[in-house]
Order: C-alpha cells, then sequence, then structure tokens
C-alpha cells in the first residue's frame, strides 16, 4: 500500500471534497482494535460495512447492515442540537464547580497559590466522566484518573502493537480501564428498564448517564458486536471526551494567566457578553455557548491553542481514483494531511510581528483597519477536527466545554500569574512547550510540559457551597 502525504491549502480543501471517495472507517476500526483493545472478531464486524457514514450508501452494504451511518446518526441527534448542548453543558459546569469546591479552595478574600493546569486536570476529568457516563463508571474504577492519562501517554507506541515488555504502564492502565468498563456495562444491562418506554427519551439517568450511550450500546449490541467489543468501543468515548478538551483548556488558561493585558481583556469580554448566569431558583451556574460569538477575543485564543497544540494526521483510504495537483492517487491506498503542517506554515501564519511558531491571542480578530483581513482562514489552512464528511461529530461539545471552564473560571475566581513551573514544581525561566511531542504527536491537542503557578481568591457570581447538580437533566 502507497501514503500519499497531501499538503497545500488548494489540496487539503479537495481532498476533504472528496469525502464520498474516501474511507474513514477502516482507519477507525484499526485505532478501536489497536489501542482501544476491542477483539478482533469485533473489529472485523465494523470493517465489513464500506457503504459510508451518510444517508446514501457508497459501497457494499454488509448482511448486518450499516453500524457506522447508525453511529453517526446517533452522534449527530445528541452532540450537535443546540437544546441537547445546553442540557449537558449544564450538567458539566454544575459537576466541574462541584468538584473546584472540593479542592478547598478559597472562599472568600483569602488568596492561594495553585498551578492552574493541575488544578483543573482532575474536576474537568471527573465532570466529563460522570457527565457521559453517570456516576457508576466512577466507582468501578477507583484509580481511572492514573489509569487514563498512563493509557493516553502510550497512545502511540500501543497504536504501532508494542508488547507490553516494551509498554507495560500503558498495558496495564488500558487493562484496569476495559475491566471497569466492562462492569459498568454488565451492571448497566442488567439494571436498566429497557421495557419501561417512559425511559426512551429520558436524556440523563444514573445507569448510562447521557442517552447517547443507551442508543450506541442497543445500536451495537444489535449488530452482534459482543460484550467485549462494546466495553472497547464505549471506551473510546470516555477517552475521546477528555483527550483533546481538557488539555486544550490548560493551554487557553495558561496563555491568557500569563499574560496580565490579556487576561483582564478576556474577563472584561466574558462579563459584558453576559455568557455565564446564576438560577436563582435552582443555584445552577449556566453557560450560554450561544453568546461565543459575542466573545471574540476569547475565541481566537481558543483557535490560537489549536492552531498551535493540535497535533493529528487526517487519515483516509480511497475508494475510488482521485485527482489532487494533477495527480492521480490510486484506489486501496491511503492518504494523509498532518495539521502540523498546515498549522505552521511561515507562508500563511507569520506576520511581521508574529511568527507562526508563536502563540498571539489576536490572530483569528477581525482587523478594524483591514477590511481584508477578516481573522478567517482558508479551510485547507486550519482543519483542527479534521474536514469533509467525517469531521469530528464532537467537536461543538467539546467547544463548549472548554469555553465554559475558561468563562465560569475567570467569572468565579480573580488571578495574577506567579511564574513558569516546571513538572518537579520548581520556578522555571522556561516557558510552557507541547510534551514529550514524540509520545503525544498524531494524537491531539499535546499536553503542556510544564505549568504556571497562579494565586487566586474567589469572587463573583457564586457563594462557596458545593455545587447543585439539576436532576432533570
Amino acid at each position: 500500500m502507497r501514503v500519499y502525504l497531501i499538503t497545500g491549502s488548494s489540496n487539503v480543501q479537495k481532498f476533504f471534497r472528496s469525502s464520498k471517495s474516501l474511507i474513514f472507517e477502516n482507519f477507525v476500526a484499526n485505532v478501536t482494535e489497536m489501542i482501544l483493545g476491542m477483539p478482533a472478531a469485533d473489529a472485523q464486524i465494523l470493517r465489513e460495512d464500506s457503504s459510508g457514514r451518510g444517508a446514501v450508501p457508497l459501497g457494499a452494504v454488509s448482511e448486518r447492515g450499516r453500524i457506522w451511518h447508525k453511529i453517526v446518526e446517533i452522534s449527530h441527534s445528541n452532540l450537535h442540537d443546540r437544546k441537547s448542548l445546553s442540557l449537558l453543558a449544564t450538567r458539566w459546569i454544575s459537576k466541574f464547580l462541584q468538584e473546584v469546591d472540593a479542592l478547598h479552595t478559597p472562599s472568600g478574600e483569602e488568596w492561594v497559590e495553585a498551578p492552574i493546569y493541575g488544578f483543573i486536570r482532575g474536576p474537568m476529568l471527573r465532570a466529563s466522566v460522570s457527565t457521559i457516563l453517570g456516576p457508576r463508571w466512577l466507582e468501578e474504577c477507583p484509580t481511572f484518573e492514573r489509569d487514563l492519562w498512563a493509557f493516553d501517554g502510550a497512545f502511540l507506541k500501543l497504536l504501532i502493537g508494542a508488547p507490553r515488555f516494551l509498554c507495560r504502564k500503558g498495558w496495564d492502565a488500558r487493562k484496569n480501564l476495559l475491566s471497569a468498563t466492562k462492569r459498568w456495562l454488565a451492571r448497566g444491562w442488567e439494571d436498566f428498564d429497557w421495557q419501561d418506554e417512559k425511559m426512551k427519551d429520558v436524556v440523563w439517568e444514573v445507569i448510562f448517564g447521557h442517552k447517547i450511550v443507551r442508543e450506541r450500546e442497543m445500536a451495537l449490541r444489535e449488530y452482534g458486536v459482543s460484550l467485549d467489543g462494546r466495553t472497547a468501543f464505549e471506551f473510546g468515548l470516555i477517552w475521546a471526551s477528555v483527550i483533546n478538551s481538557i488539555p486544550a483548556t490548560g493551554w487557553v488558561l495558561i496563555e491568557i494567566l500569563r499574560d496580565p493585558e490579556l487576561y483582564r481583556r478576556v474577563r472584561a469580554e466574558i462579563v459584558v457578553a453576559g455568557a455565564v448566569t446564576i438560577d436563582k431558583s435552582t443555584g445552577a451556574t449556566h453557560f450560554d455557548g450561544a453568546k461565543a460569538a459575542s466573545m471574540p477575543l476569547l475565541q481566537s485564543v481558543y483557535q490560537e491553542c489549536l492552531r498551535l497544540y493540535m497535533s493529528i494526521p487526517v487519515v483516509r483510504s480511497l475508494r475510488n481514483d482521485i485527482e489532487i495537483d494533477g495527480y492521480i492517487l490510486r484506489a486501496g491506498n491511503a492518504i494523509i494531511t498532518p495539521t502540523y503542517l498546515a498549522h505552521h506554515n511561515p507562508s500563511v501564519w507569520s506576520t511581521p510581528d508574529h511568527p507562526a511558531h508563536a502563540f498571539w491571542a489576536d490572530r483569528f480578530m477581525r482587523n478594524s483597519n483591514d477590511p481584508n483581513e477578516s481573522g478567517k482562514k482558508d479551510p485547507g489552512d486550519y482543519f483542527p477536527f479534521g474536514g469533509g464528511l467525517n469531521i469530528c461529530p464532537g467537536r461543538h461539545r467539546g467547544k463548549d466545554e472548554i469555553l465554559a471552564a475558561v468563562a465560569v473560571l475567570l467569572t468565579n475566581f480573580e488571578f495574577e500569574f506567579v511564574s513558569h513551573i516546571g513538572q518537579n514544581g520548581r520556578p522555571t525561566a522556561q516557558e510552557p512547550g507541547p510534551l514529550n511531542i514524540e509520545n503525544y504527536q498524531s494524537r491531539g491537542v499535546v499536553q503542556p510540559d510544564r505549568d504556571i503557578l497562579v494565586r487566586m481568591r474567589r469572587v463573583g457570581l457564586r457563594k462557596r457551597e458545593v455545587g447543585h447538580v439539576p436532576s432533570g437533566l
């Protein structure tokens, strides 16, 4: 098999426009088997359906039916609707603030010092998992936080099939996480009343969490995927829900808080937009994602952090021959276009004052002095979520979560930058950069290799009370 490397904005855009001639599902099946531990027989069920994800079949439909179309249909119905996203965001924020409160954060005028990325990682992880899967998965895996990051750090080794003796921490962490997920699923199937019609449209309940899990489970079981196969698939949902949103939030906060002027501008923008509110009747904190358009600076910081720190290879295999830039790319081979090359291209991103490799908060802002500079970039130069028919289905939820975390923290706390700190917790002159790029390259947003120490004290909307999680979501 040949692998074609595609670069250049026009070529990348043509690549994305050729989605009907490309296959993405085999790559997902391979990742699910090699990295997430799906049994080979179940991965083969996924590979048998070559009809694509869209409404119209693009290839042969397996005897079991269109499993990929069904899974994508479930994702879109749950993760694209603004009402559904709002409900998810409200529950996530409530749980996140509850976890933050549990960290003994300051209750009044008291200042405390904390490493900001270290401060948010645990609360975000626990909030995300409990929002999607409910509280029972956390009960099954008391070491999940340690295991998840150990597994994540072993991504590339697992992808290339490294044996256990070369990747002991990654293998052991995956075993623990899969065992916990399997117990959680088996317990859920026993306890949930599948005959109760009233539960069919309930958005969230304690057994499976959000209804996207129940709908995926029913579909996968109907298509003949075993409990072990479904375990790997749902573990993939856990992993995908946090591997990008948490480090991306860390980068956004690091870049904002170490620049006092940028911190002042972003905080003022959030307050004016009124994106964070308190429901006086329930005490719940709400983030209005629809108001993100009125926070262009925060959005620009978010996009710039994805540009700098997102690294994924957009991989497809060729269903049919296609032509790009005068070359015929033959069916049966693979195409890859890395975000890193496009996002760091000096000819696209460098300005006289701001080189492509450096963070610039205003890079995606509209220039009021130049009507030709809208802040928007060609989709072939900027594609952190991939593109075409197979663009990331969870991108809207991920963005809401990142912006909500930043807006809620900056609204409820006052911050002062103290210093950069290394992994040993000691001050350092070196600024944060990507962590172990050889391990984290190609798996999403790269984690920071160091942190920043901040002083923080509670201000703003909420009194010091344990966060209220609305029961009706």
